[in-house]
């Protein structure tokens, strides 16, 4: 079937309409016929759209919008502006509106497998903001088929049924408590011994990682700035068990700093504990990379794993935690 108005400049086709004795044309991206037709379809099912300014100016916009209504921070808003700006250079786009899937498809295939993922779910938002001010008819971001992700951690830790059976059969309170907020928070060594029970936050689920001062002395963070880490729904069941949570600290309350750094050292009773599970390799920092390869594995994207385990970037968690496997088994799943 033939569309009028549809035609082939080279190998891309573009599309010619009018509205309001205004005509308006625009490349549809492709060179395959049936794209081209599907695309044309959308754009006479919505024919008029805003006028917009070029992918750089329209990304900025949305960068300082989603900053006026708080939904980025400044540091959010510094990293995802370069990200769409050189997303539109890569693909050679000049207005919003010149976006397709397919081109979408072929950027998203030569991206690093770390950061695929979020920087399209990245470009996603972008659209659906462009949607909003009727610049866009709809997400192109929608039709990209993802890649499953194939890369394996660095250094040796725990499986999430490890984790699991670990916390299941831990009959001491307190280790079980340690073990949680190194497991399921991804907590330093440190932080854990430093958790105070305001740091838990019941009805938003969520525990906030924070430095304290007070007249006996203070404590800092390693990263020096506070992070909000969410609660699975395990450790929340398992914090309700406490009537009133464990004070001034969640661990060891009553230990106090005499001449060693920390004012308490848990290993002793952790190294046992391991150990009756053959698991003497297992150390607090283990328990800290667990957290972080089981949700990566998973399938978190890795902006919210960094920001969980307080890394300046992700280039810092890819550099801690991952490395690429170059046999991919996912070959055969079909």
């Amino acid at each position: 079937m033939k569309i009028k108005g549809l035609y082939k400049v080279g190998e891309r086709y573009y599309f010619r309409w009018t509205v309001n004795g205004n005509r308006f044309f625009k490349s549809l991206g492709t060179s395959d016929l049936q794209e081209a037709m599907d695309e044309a379809d959308r754009i006479q099912a919505n024919p008029s759209l805003r006028n917009s300014g070029v992918w750089e100016a329209e990304a900025k916009a949305y960068v300082d919008e989603m900053l006026r209504i708080k939904t980025f921070k400044r540091s959010t808003a510094g990293a995802r502006l370069p990200v769409l700006i050189k997303a539109g250079q890569k693909m050679q786009l000049e207005m919003p509106g010149d976006l397709s899937t397919p081109q979408l498809q072929k950027w998203y295939d030569t991206l690093p497998e770390s950061v695929r993922s979020d920087y399209l779910r990245w470009i996603k938002s972008f659209c659906e903001y462009l949607i909003s001010e009727k610049k866009l008819r709809e997400n192109p971001c929608l039709g990209v088929s993802m890649i499953r992700s194939t890369f394996h951690l660095k250094t040796k830790t725990l499986s999430a049924k490890q984790i699991e059976d670990l916390l299941e059969k831990c009959e001491d309170r307190e280790l079980k408590l340690i073990l949680f907020l190194g497991f399921d928070c991804g907590l330093r060594k440190e932080e854990i011994v430093q958790a105070r029970p305001h740091w838990i936050n019941f009805s938003a689920g969520n525990l906030t990682v924070q430095p304290w001062l007070e007249p006996v002395g203070f404590w800092t963070i390693k990263d020096r700035d506070k992070r909000t880490i969410p609660l699975t729904k395990r450790f929340l069941t398992f914090l309700a068990t406490y009537d009133p949570l464990p004070s001034p600290y969640l661990v060891a309350p009553g230990a106090r700093a005499k001449k060693q750094i920390s004012r308490y050292n848990f290993r002793k009773r952790f190294d046992s504990y391991l150990k009756t599970h053959g698991l003497e390799w297992v150390t607090p920092k283990v328990m800290r990379e667990s957290f972080g390869s089981v949700r990566v594995s998973a399938g978190v994207p890795m902006s919210k794993v960094s920001k969980w385990l307080g890394h300046s970037s992700m280039d810092t968690t890819m550099d801690h935690y991952i490395a690429f496997d170059p046999k991919d088994k996912d070959i055969d799943l079909f």
